[in-house]
């Protein structure tokens, strides 16, 4: 949303996608998880620390979802598995732009009409 995004440095704190991944930039895993969300680097980051670092617990979340879309999209036939093939499910089947998708718990229901 701000700043540009940084130069790529393959395979520098991927834990769970493969190091080729390209992760900045245009057509990139983060600027997926940014659009999907509606955040910025910041958000899982955390301003001002190398993006390598792993202090915010938000970074583990996202990974934690990253398998579970892989899982998702494992059970549909003719989907591929991220990096593979075309993904059904992503961030943004959630999310919708809103970095808490919205579930049964927490949706926003009208008022009821006066009567």
């Amino acid at each position: 949303m701000g700043a540009p995004p940084p130069p790529q440095r393959p395979g520098i704190s991927l834990k769970i996608v493969p190091v080729e991944t390209r992760v900045h930039g245009a057509e990139s895993l983060m600027g997926e998880f940014r659009d999907a969300l509606n955040v910025d680097c910041a958000y899982c980051h955390g301003g001002g620390r190398p993006q390598e670092t792993d202090a915010n617990p938000r970074k583990d979340v996202a990974r934690k979802m990253i398998l579970l879309v892989r899982q998702i999209n494992q059970k549909f036939p003719g989907t591929g598995v991220f990096p593979v093939g075309e993904q059904k499910v992503t961030c943004y089947t959630c999310h919708r732009g809103d970095p808490h998708p919205v579930t049964l718990s927490n949706r926003r229901y009208p008022a009821p009409a006066p009567k």
